[in-house]
């Protein structure tokens, strides 16, 4: 009897719900944009309400369900890192913080404790829950009165299907509430944030089956009557599933961030306080991280400006053709970069200008601020963890680009390695989740790899060192 999952991949501006049978076939899916209110009571803050998601959310199961006549065996679901629904008294969802809310940044600065990093694994910023939660405390006290508890996103949704309140150590540990340590919640962390009157969701590990799916649900959805819900997890850990070489490979989520990351099995050195560092699913192993900022939405809206008639493909030809560079850019949005704010960038032309100087000048060099500003990252990373990695892993939409991909093999002179489904890591990870709690083996999911390596692509070669020459990137 074969299986089908229910597999639910929230992004940061998409939700999308796939049909997936247990070898790999997507029957169908579909996909809604996530809704934002601006909070004016905070210089910079956005949130969701739940029961406005929801609505969204059974809109779009209508659609997909319609039609579908075999029994779905479980739900999984995954989403995004740094985002924190609260929980009422009465064991409602109150509000969503999303990871593009950054209300708690302006009460931080009050906090002092000088080990966060060696606890949390992340210095203090306004980019984790514990933040967002204290944000949201100060402003809006009496409803904080009402919060009980809170959960990540993906469990969130597992909480709206079950009625259990639970959290992925994937997620937990990027609440900044977590004791890496100790692998387990800190009474005293929650105390420096004022956040002590919380109750943490239980703790539980990706592929554990919460039961049933609530009758509420099985009313309007009969195809769930049958169905389990599996806890998923954390969207990059459950995505870095679908290639399980983690140990010898540095992994590249080329998207609308850039995480580059590396796997270890013992609790990675806590010295150089420059990576952030999470638990792997299930708390099995640990994951190091630098998430620079780095975006593919440049290059996006660049193409959507200015060669909106081309694809991406004969954008990339046309690069090809380019023998000098004429144009150096600096769009990778990262605090690091010498005397620009964050959120800004520009670029760096030669003078008197150059009227040869083409849109397509300044394509290429933005996909080659892209590819300089994950090498460098992937330099940081073998020198804080002293060791060298065989390859890289590359999932996103990013790595669509033929070009990315050269230019990232030659400046690393690495094999990059796109699994199957790389540009839809997030699902397959889930399916393999799926698969293992019904021990069904997919034979075929890891053996069509595409592997590609470092050529003699002189051009990009250039273009890092005028990149490293004009300080573009502090060293």
């Amino acid at each position: 009897m074969k299986n089908f999952y229910l597999l639910i991949d929230i992004g940061t501006g998409n939700s999308k719900l796939s049909i997936i049978e247990e070898d790999g076939k997507v029957l169908k899916s579909e996909k809604f944009k996530n809704h934002y209110r601006i909070d004016y009571n905070y210089n910079d803050s956005i949130y969701f309400l739940p029961n406005e998601y929801m609505k969204k959310f059974e809109g779009a199961l209508l659609k997909l369900l319609s039609n579908f006549d075999k029994k779905i065996s479980a739900i999984s679901s995954s989403s995004t890192r740094q985002s924190v629904v609260l929980i009422n008294n009465d064991n409602k969802a109150v509000i969503g913080l999303p990871n593009i809310d950054n209300r708690g940044r302006e009460y931080i600065s009050n906090i002092e404790y000088k080990n966060i990093y060696e606890r949390t694994g992340k210095k203090l910023t306004e980019d984790f829950p514990a933040a967002k939660i204290l944000g949201y405390k100060n402003v809006y006290k009496t409803e904080y009165n009402d919060i009980y508890s809170f959960t990540s996103v993906s469990e969130w949704i597992a909480f709206e299907f079950t009625g259990k309140l639970t959290i992925e150590p994937s997620q937990a540990t990027d609440t900044q509430l977590y004791d890496l340590n100790d692998l387990d919640y800190s009474y005293d962390i929650a105390k420096i944030f004022e956040l002590e009157s919380l109750s943490p969701p239980k703790k539980v590990n990706s592929g554990f089956s919460l039961g049933k799916i609530k009758r509420e649900w099985v009313k309007k959805f009969s195809q769930l009557s049958d169905a389990i819900f599996i806890v998923g997890g954390a969207d990059t850990q459950v995505a870095m599933k679908i290639y399980p070489n983690q140990y010898n490979s540095l992994y590249v989520i080329s998207g609308t961030t850039t995480p580059i990351i590396s796997f270890s099995k013992n609790l990675p050195n806590m010295d150089s306080k420059e990576t952030w560092i999470n638990s792997f699913l299930k708390g099995d192993g640990y994951i190091s991280e630098f998430n620079p900022g780095i975006t593919g939405l440049n290059y996006q809206n660049f193409k959507d400006i200015y060669f909106e008639s081309l694809t991406y493909e004969e954008i990339e030809k046309l690069c090809d053709k380019i023998k000098d560079i004429k144009v150096i850019a600096n769009l990778t949005s990262t605090s690091r970069i010498r005397s620009l704010k964050k959120n800004s960038g520009s670029f760096i032309l030669k003078t008197p200008l150059d009227s040869k100087i083409e849109d397509i000048d300044f394509a290429l060099a933005i996909l080659a601020d892209i590819a300089c500003s994950i090498y460098i990252n992937l330099i940081e990373m073998e020198k804080i963890n002293k060791r060298k990695y065989i390859n890289i892993i590359g999932m996103g939409n990013g790595f669509k680009s033929k070009l990315l991909i050269k230019m990232l093999s030659n400046l690393s002179r690495k094999s990059i390695i796109l699994p199957k489904h790389f540009n839809d890591a997030t699902l397959f990870g889930l399916l393999e989740i799926c698969n293992e709690y019904f021990n069904h083996s997919n034979n075929n999911f890891n053996n069509e790899n595409e592997e590609y390596n470092p050529s003699n692509y002189k051009l990009i070669k250039n273009y890092y060192n005028k990149w490293i020459e004009h300080n573009i990137f502090k060293k």
